[in-house]
């Protein structure tokens, strides 16, 4: 085996140069042939900092095996609906 600097540099800027082509053309094909609709962009309340989705929204993601549904409540969260009593 040539272990020489040459070589070693030559298979690493190989193993570098894969990995760059790897994502700049696979990861566009997977975003537009991805089955699932994901509606879950999300934002930071202001008061509390908190990363909430958008409000009385639903996630269902799409596989082969199952299938799994998520709704976010009235405040964007993964929880019942919440209710205000009197105001």
């Amino acid at each position: 085996m040539d272990y020489s600097l040459k070589r070693i540099i030559k298979i690493a800027a190989q193993v570098v140069f894969g990995v760059l082509l790897s994502l700049l053309v696979f990861a566009p094909i997977i975003q537009v042939t991805d089955p699932n609709e994901y509606n879950i962009t999300y934002y930071i309340d202001p008061a509390s900092g908190l990363s909430l989705y958008n409000p009385n929204s639903e996630v269902a993601p799409q596989t082969g095996c199952f299938e799994n549904k998520a709704v976010m409540n009235n405040y964007g969260f993964l929880e019942p609906p919440v209710l205000r009593l009197g105001k």
